[in-house]
């Protein structure tokens, strides 16, 4: 329970950092979450994370084999876990142009879209994301 409660308190530092486009202290703060999460066995909390993180090296940071390597990983993550919503996100974490396989882009869209629904974004979601 402590350590998925400090896989919490560093995502919420990882959106601060974002916020203050700090993004030196996001990618600190996101490996921390990573490794909080997996230490609690939250598997999905820390796929989800993995994503942030691949975001982050690919559209902030502009280092798109970082960013694979972060969303490969978040896929591996949960590729066995049951039909979960987080696979959703993981699927499409990585924008279209940047998908180099177009039937790739398309079983990760059709991936997701099998998918639950969420009733709101997932809590790793920025604050500036959902005003």
């Amino acid at each position: 329970m402590a350590d998925e409660a400090e896989g919490i308190r560093q995502l919420k530092l990882a959106d601060a950092a974002m916020v203050a486009l700090d993004a030196d202290t996001a990618v600190t703060h996101l490996s921390a979450a990573i490794s909080a999460f997996t230490a609690a066995r939250r598997r999905r909390e820390a796929a989800l994370a993995c994503a942030r993180l691949g975001g982050l090296f690919g559209d902030f940071l502009g280092n798109p084999t970082a960013a694979r390597a972060w969303y490969v990983r978040a896929t591996r993550m949960i590729e066995n876990e049951p039909p979960c919503i987080e696979q959703g996100w993981v699927a499409i974490a990585s924008l279209g142009c940047d998908v180099d396989d177009p039937e790739l882009l398309l079983a990760n869209a059709e991936l997701a879209h099998g998918r639950p629904a969420a009733p709101a974004f997932p809590s790793w979601t920025p604050a500036c994301a959902s005003s």
